[in-house]
């Protein structure tokens, strides 16, 4: 059953896509961080892939990817959360815009690439980043899903992949972020384990039902819901489709992730106490 005695409060951190990244256990084979990897690995239609990789503690990365085409370059950001395997080996990342893709750690200063299945590149060709003097963080410049925060006039952001942070800057369309963050509450749920009774609210809906819960296993009965009409729907559409997709669950710390029965994270929850 999922634990809590007093009916934890989750709230949303939205949609997760692909499979989640294997837990971290014991130290790390990879030294002091946060850390720079770069390299170029070979290409099949370009003259080769630029690759940096930051690595920053509390298991957050950054990478950059160029494809190199005669002049052409073309950059690919990426933020998400790192692993180690069990065994040591094996460096996992999750959160790039191909899923999750796998590095061996030859030693804590040289990662060489894995295919998508996580198994060595059977070639002679050099697939190697290594570890650079010194740190030039990433930049990253892409579309970003998180929560935003404004508290004591101190805007903030989290992303939800690397549950990275940043203060908000009040210029340019600040006013219309803002503007939709009051009219559009979290989506937010309380799992009772005492009657296996789930409420919550979409961010414009409440709704109730039950649900049932085993080992690493949970299923959304049938939810009853209000049926009032906001400006934006999506993002409640989008949590509704994933509790009623959701057959598994992960708890690390205070995340609940609800997964689909192919393991794939459908919905990142954060816990909050209740007063």
């Amino acid at each position: 059953m999922v634990p809590g005695t007093r009916a934890p409060l989750f709230v949303v951190c939205l949609a997760l896509a692909g499979p989640a990244a294997p837990a971290t256990r014991g130290g790390s084979p990879l030294g002091t961080l946060p850390a720079t990897y770069a390299g170029i690995i070979p290409c099949a239609d370009c003259s080769g892939i630029r690759y940096q990789i930051d690595l920053l503690p509390h298991s957050a990365f950054a990478q950059r990817t160029t494809y190199l085409r005669n002049g052409r370059d073309e950059s690919t950001y990426d933020l998400g959360s790192w692993s180690i395997s069990v065994d040591g080996r094996t460096l996992v990342l999750d959160g790039g815009h191909d899923g999750v893709s796998y590095w061996a750690i030859q030693d804590a200063r040289t990662l060489r690439k894995l295919d998508l299945q996580g198994e060595p590149i059977q070639s002679t060709l050099p697939y190697e980043l290594v570890r650079t003097t010194g740190m030039t963080p990433i930049e990253p410049r892409l579309r970003l899903q998180g929560m935003f925060r404004t508290k004591a006039d101190a805007p903030r952001f989290r992303d939800c992949r690397s549950n990275l942070r940043w203060p908000v800057a009040r210029t340019d369309d600040y006013p219309s972020l803002e503007r939709a963050y009051t009219e559009e509450h979290e989506p937010w749920l309380v799992l009772d384990d005492r009657t296996l009774k789930v409420t919550g609210s979409g961010g414009c809906n409440r709704f109730s039902g039950s649900y049932g819960s085993g080992a690493g296993t949970i299923q959304f009965g049938p939810l009853a819901s209000t049926r009032m009409a906001c400006p934006a729907m999506e993002t409640e559409t989008a949590f509704l489709h994933a509790l009623e997709g959701a057959r598994r669950f992960r708890l690390a710390g205070r995340h609940l992730d609800l997964e689909d029965g192919g393991g794939a994270v459908l919905v990142r929850l954060e816990e909050r106490n209740l007063k």
